[in-house]
């Protein structure tokens, strides 16, 4: 072959301008293979698109039925927690044959005037121990709960006091979180001695006797606080046998703890550390 044909058939691009030229090449592949085999142009970047975005919708779908299952599960939980610690500490619905229990029902009708709460539902448990305790699942939907010795044991005055205590627990959400806390704990607690004492810690130190001075501003006679106080503390040992079981859970929640208790000086709510701290008002 003649030396000039030679050089004019293999002129074409050097290596260096084929990496200019390959890109246009393969856009040019990329959209005629398609076409060429009856595909729409990008239905095939589409097609290779469509299963993660399958994937990330059933994702997502399960997330969400995760959420409702929670949910739903919290609002079971929610709606059984008073029911469940009732349950725990023996305590049955108030009826007019409970000696005391009217005289009860008017007294926190008054105080609940008095703090523009609802009236809770009062509960018994029969017991010779002067003890009292609030739950509740929202400030609306509260219960009380007395001892048939609390009845028995205070005055008029006294039984006000005690009652307002605990109806400020329920205004002020204490006692919603009390309960949620007592309920969530309950299972394990008939093996765990120290979950009562944790759902005080989580509670904070120190609420009883903020609501202790509270409820001496709340009564006609705030006197009346300290010597109910003072009543409880002397069966505060005889406390300890009110709750067995899972019930010790709710131990640090009732007026006066309801097991044993600390020395004094490590705590702002021993009975004995509240009635010197309520003298000095």
């Amino acid at each position: 072959m003649h030396p000039a044909k030679r050089d004019r058939f293999s002129a074409g691009p050097r290596p260096a301008q084929w990496k200019a030229v390959l890109p246009a090449r393969t856009r040019i592949f990329q959209a005629v293979i398609p076409v060429a085999a009856g595909v729409p142009p990008g239905a095939a970047t589409g097609a290779a698109i469509a299963p993660s975005v399958h994937g990330l919708a059933g994702i997502l779908a399960g997330v969400g039925a995760a959420a409702l299952v929670a949910i739903a599960i919290a609002a079971i939980f929610w709606a059984m927690s008073i029911t469940m610690l009732l349950r725990s500490i023996g305590a049955r619905a108030a009826y007019p044959g409970v000696p005391g229990i009217q005289h009860l029902e008017v007294v926190v009708e008054v105080n609940c005037a008095r703090t523009g709460l609802k009236p809770p539902r009062i509960w018994v448990v029969n017991a010779d121990i002067p003890n009292a305790l609030a739950l509740g699942v929202s400030p609306g939907n509260g219960r009380l709960v007395v001892t048939t010795g609390l009845l028995s044991q205070l005055d008029p005055m006294e039984l006000e006091a005690v009652t307002a205590h605990e109806l400020l627990h329920i205004g002020s959400g204490e006692a919603v979180t009390a309960t949620l806390l007592a309920a969530f704990l309950l299972p394990v607690a008939r093996l765990w001695s120290g979950s009562g004492r944790l759902v005080y810690r989580l509670l904070g130190r120190g609420r009883e006797l903020a609501a202790d001075r509270r409820a001496m501003s709340l009564t006609c006679y705030p006197p009346a606080m300290i010597s109910a106080l003072e009543k409880m503390a002397r069966r505060a040992d005889a406390t300890t046998g009110l709750l067995h079981g899972a019930a010790t859970v709710t131990c640090w929640i009732w007026t006066v703890p309801a097991g044993p208790l600390p020395p004094p000086q490590d705590e702002p709510d021993h009975p004995f550390v509240r009635l010197a701290a309520l003298a000095e008002l």
